[in-house]
């Protein structure tokens, strides 16, 4: 056996060492190797082949930074492959993978677009063909991407109780910016609140509200909410009493003097909350004038004096407020 081998390694001393080192061992690997990979090429050619469509990929159209899609369905396309029986009969639609770029454009409009596609815009897994495309071209609408500030006008719901009013109304931030599609914001020139309700509210208060985007579903707005300050007052209303008569007070010289008023009327507008002054008695209002201080013959100015007859109801005006009175002897 020595002999033997002593005669192989002779006979093959030109290979390098590495393999004449225990070469029967690696004799028989070397061949059980060799019949695993013939069997494993023999089961690949067996298997079959087969093709399936794909029906309903969506189209991811990247449109950049300056440009917006707004066709409002998604773009879908059918897409048949080829590929081993086994694989194609656990593939999925979303296993396939369409995407096109637009390339950088001026669009001075909304504008329709053909966009064609071809198999180097779609992936598929591994081991697999593509076959077909359709439609191969599909249409989307596409605008320029523009942002703009626009001042927020809160809108309100609901109803205050009927002697309340709204007073001043602001929101914080006042502005926000729109952005999205030209067509959709270049012509605007405000941008309202969701409502705002009202809830027979009687005092000032604070509201969280989000920004309509009412017809704007192509837009966002930064911010998205606001923070309306709202004012709610007492209602007041003014009331003219017209026709009022003057009266003397305190008339001294006890009857020697005669006196000659300017004007023996005068009107006066009343100012109170709505429900009261609606309500207001005109014979509650009255117009006089003091004569205590003028005991002698002579022309004198006299302011005149007025009262409503309720504390919570004020004179805002009596026209007119001075009257000329002359005084003379009988």
């Amino acid at each position: 056996m020595a002999r033997r081998f002593q005669s192989f390694e002779n006979r093959f001393s030109w290979l390098p060492g590495f393999i004449r080192y225990d070469f029967l061992r690696k004799a028989i690997a070397l061949i059980f190797a060799l019949f695993i990979w013939l069997n494993l090429r023999a089961k690949l050619a067996e298997e079959k082949v087969d093709e399936d469509i794909m029906r309903g990929v969506p189209v991811i159209v990247d449109a950049g930074s300056d440009l917006m899609i707004l066709s409002s369905e998604k773009v879908l396309v059918d897409v048949t492959v080829e590929g081993p029986k086994k694989q194609i009969k656990l593939l999925d639609p979303n296993d396939i993978k369409v995407n096109v770029s637009l390339k950088a454009k001026e669009f001075p409009a909304k504008d329709k677009i053909v966009i064609e596609i071809t198999s180097k815009n779609v992936t598929v897994p591994y081991g697999m063909k593509i076959i077909s495309i359709a439609p191969e071209k599909v249409e989307v609408v596409v605008d320029k991407k523009i942002s703009k500030k626009l001042p927020v006008q809160p809108r309100f719901s609901g109803s205050l109780p009927s002697d309340y009013e709204l007073g001043k109304v602001r929101t914080l931030p006042e502005t926000v910016t729109l952005s999205g599609p030209r067509s959709e914001i270049e012509g605007l020139t405000m941008l309202s609140t969701d409502p705002i309700p009202l809830n027979n509210s009687v005092g000032a208060f604070d509201f969280n509200t989000r920004i309509s985007m009412e017809n704007l579903s192509n837009c966002i707005s930064s911010p998205g909410s606001v923070t309306a300050q709202v004012e709610v007052y007492r209602k007041y209303e003014n009331r003219t009493f017209m026709d009022v008569p003057v009266r003397i007070l305190d008339m001294p010289g006890n009857g020697t003097m005669k006196y000659k008023l300017s004007a023996t009327n005068t009107t006066i507008t009343v100012s109170g909350l709505k429900d009261v002054v609606e309500v207001m008695d005109a014979s509650k209002v009255k117009a006089f004038i003091d004569l205590s201080g003028i005991d002698r013959p002579g022309s004198y100015p006299v302011r005149v004096e007025s009262s409503t007859g309720d504390s919570g109801v004020t004179v805002k005006l009596v026209e007119p407020s001075v009257i000329q009175v002359d005084a003379t002897k009988n």
